[in-house]
């Protein structure tokens, strides 16, 4: 599946012969650190591109600009070469008319997607089978803004975040991608929330969202029935914008990241499970927007950002616990001038991938295997 970093807890448990094996992915197979090329290049801009994987292989799956009203999500077949691997061509899937971010989660029978559209303001789902075969598609009505809006709440269903009327707003959804009808309220118009998403917990969802209103980002924690279990509370630093958030399992510890755009810098901190504050706001990186974050395994998490530059490019660091960098990589790439989400990070099976289109390779689909 491809993932947006969701740590999960590990039990002892007896093992289930029946149980089908987990899917690989050519993703853990691609060199460590090295900018790979996808494809010769030659697409229209994307707003964003994401690795996505199961039992019948790997695909990239991007919005494609045909023209500003005119988004199709396409998927392209991934097969491995000597030396990496190669994206095949373009598979329509769905017609949108202003995708700029997707978000996946895997279900027993495929995945849903879900997105959100910027210029309609309106919430999307649909149901994937083998092969990113599309099925059941809903509007889900107006839910903006979400950055990504899926996940799933551990011990639960899934859920998409949005902005409704102003309202910061979680709705339920089955997994065969229709919408329960349960939803929570949040935040009102008067927080000015903004930029919303959310992760799996091992028992429910982390929300994170930038408010207007205070000028600082919000860290919020869900039950599984999506009721409000901790929060919000404030990453207390002025100006935060376009927050991202990962789960430790092995510490029990969420990571919060962001962009500060009065200092042209990227900062993180730390929070255990009842939202109590271990690390505060610290600096990670200058010259630098557009922070991800990803876990890495049980007790670290990589991050990936936009190195402000001609071109600005990607570049990425590993955290411990605390939110140290533990590991910084060099600069690579070269991103579009505009949206942050150009990059992303994933988690695919049991490795990280950092995705986007390089505008010095004739925007070419470019993929960097994160190691330590």
């Amino acid at each position: 599946m491809l993932a947006s970093g969701c740590g999960r807890l590990a039990f002892d448990a007896v093992p289930d012969v029946d149980a089908p094996p987990a899917p690989t992915s050519i993703a853990e197979r691609v060199p460590c650190g090295t900018h790979i090329l996808l494809d010769a290049g030659g697409h229209n801009a994307h707003d964003v591109i994401r690795w996505v994987n199961d039992a019948s292989g790997d695909w990239v799956i991007g919005a494609n600009h045909y023209s500003q009203d005119d988004h199709k999500i396409e998927r392209h077949l991934v097969t491995e070469t000597p030396s990496g691997a190669v994206a095949g061509p373009a598979e329509f899937m769905v017609q949108a008319d202003h995708v700029d971010v997707l978000a996946f989660e895997a279900v027993a029978d495929g995945h849903v997607m879900g997105y959100t559209d910027f210029a309609l303001n309106t919430g999307h789902t649909v149901a994937l089978g083998a092969g990113m075969a599309v099925g059941a598609q809903h509007d889900l009505g107006q839910l903006a803004s979400g950055n990504p809006p899926l996940a799933r709440a551990g011990n639960g269903k899934l859920a998409m975040i949005g902005l409704v009327g102003g309202n910061l707003q979680v709705l339920g959804v089955f997994d065969d991608s229709a919408p329960t009808g349960v939803s929570i309220n949040l935040a009102t118009p008067a927080d000015g929330a903004g930029l919303p998403t959310m992760i799996t917990l091992p028992d429910g969802l982390a929300v994170v969202w930038h408010s207007a209103a205070s000028g600082t980002c919000k860290l919020a924690t869900l039950a599984a029935d999506l009721s409000l279990r901790a929060g919000p509370v404030d990453l207390a630093v002025a100006g935060c914008a376009d927050a991202h958030v990962a789960y430790l399992p092995a510490t029990h510890r969420l990571i919060v990241v962001a962009d500060d755009p009065a200092n042209g810098a990227i900062v993180g901190a730390v929070w255990d499970e009842a939202l109590a504050p271990i690390v505060l706001p610290r600096q990670l990186a200058t010259t630098a927007h557009w922070v991800r974050i990803a876990t890495a395994d049980d007790d670290t998490a990589w991050i990936t950002w936009a190195q402000s530059g001609a071109p600005q490019q990607v570049r990425y660091a590993l955290l411990d616990a605390d939110a140290n960098i533990a590991l910084m990589g060099s600069p690579v790439g070269a991103l579009d001038e505009t949206l942050g989400h150009f990059h992303t990070i994933d988690r695919v099976a049991s490795t990280t991938v950092v995705m986007w289109t390089d505008t010095t390779q004739a925007r070419t689909f470019s993929v960097e295997r994160l190691c330590r």
